[in-house]
């Protein structure tokens, strides 16, 4: 399973990579070209997809290796854990809310686990 969520990681990092380098080609493409207003105002949204798609694909990045990090921490099974004190990469905010609202992010994550089986 670790070794699935570190490929699906790595997969949102390059597709995130890819995202950013589309979107600079675009807006230096689109800065040495005159163009109307009307295409301008459509590049305009079109990097602004880019950029939500960008920030998308990192997001999902850190939640699949922030996971993969959860599996291997024998840590978080002591009842004694002050789990703010994790270090930044292990997400501790989100593992909190996993504890404290079980039902709603269980459900959450065996989602993610099953897309990442797909």
């Amino acid at each position: 399973m670790k070794k699935r969520l570190t490929e699906t990681a790595d997969h949102y990092r390059s597709q995130a990579c890819q995202t950013r380098t589309t979107t600079v080609t675009t807006a230096a493409a689109t800065a040495t070209t005159t163009a109307t207003a009307a295409s301008a105002t459509t590049t305009t949204d079109t990097s602004a997809v880019s950029v939500e798609h960008c920030e998308l694909h990192d997001r999902l990045d850190r939640l699949y290796r922030t996971l993969s990090y959860w599996l291997d921490e024998p840590r978080l099974h002591d009842p004694s854990l002050y789990v703010p004190a994790l270090p930044a990469e292990y997400q501790p905010q989100l593992l909190v809310t996993v504890f404290q609202s079980q039902s709603v992010c269980i459900t959450l994550l065996l989602l993610c686990f099953i897309l990442l089986l797909l």
